[in-house]
């Protein structure tokens, strides 16, 4: 197996796990408010990539610093921005509006970077757009104050891909995403504390949720991540991640009975077809 193939299937491994948070923390925000547990999520992912890394994040060089800051910050924007946002708009617009960094990665690139895409790939883009609209988008479309905010949301999630694909080869994956991963929970453990009534939750089922998020969703994603964009581009990493709504989907009919339109199953197809096409 060739390397930009496991980075790949790591990336798709990714979508996996980020299609799943959503169920989860519909299990969790009932008894946390969103900056809470943010913080506790990230907290715990800190945590345990700590654990069995200690020695790679103390020895962290300037670049590993470097990249974990701005990815850190890049994070928490997007974080905060999709908080927002999803209070003062739609729930079909959020969707769509976020997962517009699929088109945002090679316009970026194009634009600002400077950098030439295949048509094979922009074709992929274009499929994965017509997939995400058909997933997420519904009669309740609608233009309002949050729809910014979420278009905020993609544009951070865009630049970290971006960043990530240029970060040196020779740079510890595995230190910048753990420091990362920190940045993002202190900024939101203070947000919480001055914000909300930060609480630690005595629900073992809370917990539960807390630990598989900060593990798989978070830990793992955030690390792989940023090891996978080292062989593999920006833009097929985007097109890749764009399963994470059929993902969800997926998680959401096995957990809580939800089932798909017809315009939903159109929609999940036409990603498919553009990740391949993109691979």
């Amino acid at each position: 197996m060739n390397k930009q193939l496991q980075a790949n299937l790591l990336i798709v491994l990714v979508a996996l796990f980020w299609g799943s948070t959503y169920f989860l923390t519909k299990i969790a925000v009932g008894q946390l408010q969103p900056f809470n547990l943010t913080a506790l999520r990230f907290g715990t992912a800190f945590i345990i990539t700590s654990i069995f890394y200690f020695k790679r994040i103390k020895n962290a060089d300037k670049i590993v610093i470097k990249y974990s800051i701005i990815l850190g910050i890049l994070a928490v924007i997007a974080v905060l921005s999709m908080t927002f946002g999803v209070q003062y708009t739609t729930a079909s617009n959020a969707g769509f509006l976020i997962s517009l960094s699929v088109v945002m990665i090679p316009l970026i690139s194009i634009l600002v970077l400077k950098e030439k895409i295949k048509t094979r790939l922009l074709l992929s883009v274009i499929l994965a757009t017509a997939g995400i609209v058909c997933l997420t988008i519904n009669e309740e479309l609608s233009i309002n104050k949050g729809d910014i905010l979420c278009i905020l949301c993609a544009t951070s999630f865009a630049l970290q891909v971006l960043i990530m694909e240029k970060i040196p080869k020779s740079a510890d994956s595995v230190a910048i995403g753990a420091l990362q991963l920190g940045i993002v929970a202190l900024i939101n453990f203070i947000l919480s504390f001055f914000i909300e009534d930060f609480i630690i939750p005595s629900d073992l089922k809370v917990w539960g949720v807390i630990i598989i998020l900060g593990i798989f969703c978070t830990a793992f994603c955030y690390i792989i991540q940023i090891y996978a964009l080292k062989n593999t581009s920006a833009v097929q990493a985007g097109v890749i991640l764009s399963l994470e709504p059929v993902f969800s989907a997926i998680f959401a009919f096995i957990f809580l009975g939800e089932l798909l339109s017809k315009q939903g199953y159109v929609g999940a197809l036409l990603l498919f077809i553009s990740v391949l096409l993109a691979g």
